[in-house]
């Protein structure tokens, strides 16, 4: 899974583009992005799905 995850990061690279990768649950993940080169990310680790209100109060309150 590694190497696919890696030549992946890598394709997006060679090809100019910021890579992101989603469904990030656990910290493990997150660190072994990172080291494959992963620039983003988006998952549980980082919030919950919330509704539209719930979402624009979270950005008042830490943009």
């Amino acid at each position: 899974m590694r190497i696919v995850l890696e030549q992946m990061i890598a394709l997006g690279h060679a090809l100019d583009m910021h890579v992101i990768c989603e469904g990030i649950e656990t910290e493990e993940q997150e660190q072994m992005l990172i080291s494959c080169g992963c620039e983003y990310g988006q998952g549980y680790l980082y919030g919950k799905p919330m509704r539209r209100a719930d979402y624009e109060a979270f950005l008042r309150e830490h943009a």
